[in-house]
């Protein structure tokens, strides 16, 4: 049979026999149009052929195919994820960390291997469902992520600390003033004044620069860390 119509025609009028058929093909392109047919239909009608395409040789497929098995949300399927999370393509192992977090998957050890990988990607998105899954127990992992040497990694990072306990997060914020690229410090100043309110000039200082204001976070901190050491002692 031509492929080249049905490529052109995004599968209009292909029946179901033929797009099963079509996983087998040699071309990954046909491999991922008919993943994108199947999974329109029943989850019982497909679950076997997809779980198959997701070991398939090319990354695009499998790919496709676990991130139309994370749209199932099925508990069982959560050993493939979790083998997916060792590939070699950073596409699906994204799609894997998707699906654990969709299903609601909330172990910490699948996501800290991700924290190591190699990938700044991967690193971005398993801080991002660590967060949104509130799992505390990974904020120790997530601080070290804040000297990462990706600018993306350490702004989620920082925005993950917070999110998980804005105490724990302050120091840090303090710290992230200084941090070598713009956006973390941009986001260290925005988080500081959503917590704290807007920093309070003294009387001989009229204008508010960006680096006044700076300035001003870090005596604010070294004060408010004096005073906790005097609490202590006392």
């Amino acid at each position: 049979m031509d492929k080249e119509p049905i490529i052109g025609e995004k599968y209009r009028g292909v029946s179901l026999e033929q797009a099963l058929s079509d996983l087998l093909d040699p071309d990954p392109k046909v491999r991922c149009l008919s993943l994108r047919f199947l999974q329109n239909r029943r989850h019982e009608t497909i679950l076997p052929h997809v779980v198959k395409a997701a070991k398939d040789n090319d990354g695009s497929v499998r790919s496709l195919a676990i991130q139309i098995i994370s749209k199932f949300k099925d508990s069982s399927l959560i050993p493939l994820l979790r083998e997916a999370l060792e590939d070699k393509d950073e596409c699906v192992v994204m799609q894997a960390l998707r699906g654990l977090h969709h299903i609601g998957h909330t172990g910490l050890l699948e996501f800290e291997k991700s924290l190591k990988s190699s990938s700044p990607f991967v690193r971005r998105r398993a801080v991002t469902y660590l967060a949104c899954n509130q799992i505390h127990e990974a904020i120790p992992i997530i601080l070290d992520l804040l000297n990462d040497t990706d600018k993306g990694v350490r702004k989620v990072a920082l925005w993950a600390t917070v999110s998980l306990s804005q105490d724990i997060a302050m120091p840090h914020l303090i710290r992230a003033l200084d941090d070598s690229h713009e956006v973390v410090r941009d986001m260290a100043l925005r988080y500081l004044r959503r917590i704290v309110g807007p920093v309070k000039l003294e009387a001989n200082h009229k204008i508010l620069t960006l680096e006044r204001e700076i300035r001003e976070w870090k005596m604010w901190w070294q004060r408010k860390a004096t005073v906790g050491k005097d609490n202590r002692r006392n």
